[in-house]
């Protein structure tokens, strides 16, 4: 299981682009909590076999390569576009 500090360090890379915009403010963006696994389902959308082999998968690509992948499926966007939410996860989360 990562450590939180590792936690903190996952990219998003499944909903990021390379692009992004600078100087947005995020202070109305409500960040989900920081997440124990490297797929956070708010909306329960992944069967919970399905979520057991992408956090299987996710964390032995981990331990082989020393790369870090996460999986956010959130509610909503909050009015913002998916740049600025994958942003704002991998800086808080």
């Amino acid at each position: 299981m990562p450590t939180r500090k590792s936690m903190k360090k996952i990219l998003l890379f499944s909903f990021f682009s390379l692009f992004f915009p600078i100087g947005i403010s995020f202070a109305d963006f409500v960040v989900p909590p920081l997440p124990s696994s490297p797929v956070f389902d708010e909306v329960s959308l992944l069967k919970p076999e399905e979520k057991t082999t992408l956090e299987n998968t996710i964390l032995t690509l981990e331990k082989e390569t020393s790369h870090q992948i996460g999986i956010a499926i959130i509610k909503t966007l909050q009015g913002r576009t998916i740049e600025e939410v994958g942003i704002v996860l991998a800086r808080s989360w």
